[in-house]
């Protein structure tokens, strides 16, 4: 009978995390045996196992190496630059691996990885025509997993770059626009406005930094990091100008509306909390905002939007049984009172809460990036110069963010497009006199002569 191990001790003979090793048996990605201590269960694995696991260690399993490509992308030195990915990015990519693994069986490597095993996913998701959805946002999160980890694996020498070029040939691409979400002019006043007046337990700086955050989006058109690393020697208030940090590295000058200068270095000179760290935005405690601090403000705010929005519905109910939530005219200035005679203030949050729900009241930090790129090409900024203050390298990319809507376009031609048809030139009468030896009008045609040709010196 071969010796057997517990998973304490394979966790203190490999290196490997013990809760991983929980995981995995869980997953049925380890083989694991049971067995009874008295009345109380515990795993073990045989040491054919423990020597399989102990080689794929030794040679570069496929956990150890995406457990690097991971710390590697948090760290920014994935692709050779200084530029870290978030955790919800990360979690975005792994959501992608596991549709990956199971179109392709379940069975995780490195050999896995393939062109075949993509096409073998995206086979999965067809396209529906009856709700007209491609599922491309989906095949994109797959792709992008995929095709970052190949990339890495590249680098390590255990994929040639062959792999990654017929990977990038079958990129899925969109069969139907998509829709992104985003902000007008109007919505983003509101969102200001509902903020200024929204306390809920918020502190004053908390107030003010969201304001801040909302001006740096809505009418810089940041990303949600660039808002975060922006240096206080970066900042040029003679002529309005922010240095930002971008993605991989590199580095815009984005100007500034004189409204968003003034809150800027109101908020150095006055607000900002004292902190010895060179960033503009930091925390009450004088630290640096992190990406989940910063989606957790935004977050809270929309919820709250949602919920007041939900609460002036319900009152207009009251008066107007036929309101919905379209012809409801509601603004965030509103006061908006839980008093109703006829209910208790317990019931109407319920209701308020599940109709929040429903309403699109979500305010993102890549939303205002998009609701800036619609206003600037709206005012008639050239794409070319929109595309170099957001950043991008592709001006598709910045096609994408002005998203051009099905109703807007509709609305546009109906009250802006005529089909002028061209006007025909109606002919004049010609009189023809006859000479006077009464000859036809053809024999006193003057005869053209032929042109001589001309001589050139040269």
């Amino acid at each position: 009978m071969s010796k057997e191990y517990r998973l304490a001790e394979v966790a203190q003979i490999t290196g490997l995390q013990l809760e991983k090793l929980k995981i995995d048996s869980r997953r049925g990605h380890l083989p694991v045996e049971i067995r009874y201590e008295g009345k109380k269960p515990y795993k073990v694995i045989t040491a054919e196992t423990l020597a399989g696991l102990l080689q794929d260690r030794s040679a570069g399993g496929y956990s150890d190496l995406k457990a690097q490509w991971r710390r590697e992308m948090l760290a920014g030195t994935h692709s050779g630059t200084s530029t870290p990915v978030s955790e919800s990015y990360l979690n975005d990519l792994d959501w992608g691996f596991k549709k990956y693994w199971r179109a392709n069986g379940g069975q995780e490597s490195v050999e896995g990885l393939s062109a075949d095993g993509l096409r073998l996913a995206f086979a999965q998701f067809h396209f529906d025509e009856e709700s007209r959805r491609d599922y491309y946002s989906t095949k994109m999160h797959i792709y992008k997993a995929v095709s970052s980890f190949v990339q890495f694996l590249i680098r390590k020498g255990y994929k040639t770059p062959s792999v990654l070029e017929e990977i990038k040939q079958i990129r899925p691409k969109a069969r139907v626009k998509p829709q992104r979400h985003s902000l007008d002019l109007a919505e983003v006043w509101d969102a200001l406005s509902f903020n200024s007046r929204w306390n809920d337990g918020r502190t004053t700086n908390d107030i003010q930094t969201m304001d801040l955050l909302l001006f740096l989006y809505g009418f810089a058109g940041l990303r949600k990091m660039e808002a975060a690393n922006i240096k206080i020697s970066g900042v040029d208030f003679v002529k309005n100008e922010i240095l930002v940090p971008g993605k991989w590295g590199k580095e815009r000058l984005v100007p500034m509306p004189q409204e968003l200068a003034d809150k800027l270095k109101e908020w150095i000179e006055n607000l900002r909390p004292e902190s010895d760290l060179p960033y503009v935005m930091v925390s009450n405690r004088g630290n640096q905002l992190s990406d989940k601090s910063m989606g957790s403000r935004f977050t809270r705010l929309s919820k709250a939007l949602a919920l007041n929005k939900a609460i002036a519905l319900i009152k207009a109910r009251e008066t107007q049984p036929g309101a919905t939530k379209e012809t409801v005219q509601y603004t965030p200035e509103d006061d908006i009172e839980l008093f109703f005679p006829s209910r208790t203030k317990e019931a109407v949050l319920k209701e308020a809460e599940q109709l929040a729900k429903t309403l699109n009241c979500a305010v993102r930090p890549h939303d205002l990036r998009r609701a800036y790129a619609k206003m600037l090409a709206d005012q008639g900024m050239p794409l070319p110069r929109v595309q170099y203050v957001l950043g991008h390298n592709d001006i598709e990319t910045t096609m994408k963010y002005i998203n051009i809507k099905q109703k807007e376009a509709t609305d546009w031609i109906r009250e802006n497009f005529v089909i002028a048809l061209p006007k025909k030139a109606k002919p004049q009468p010609v009189e023809l006199a006859l000479p006077d030896n009464k000859q036809s009008v053809s024999s006193a045609a003057p005869k053209m002569e032929p042109q001589k040709s001309k001589k050139y010196r040269y």
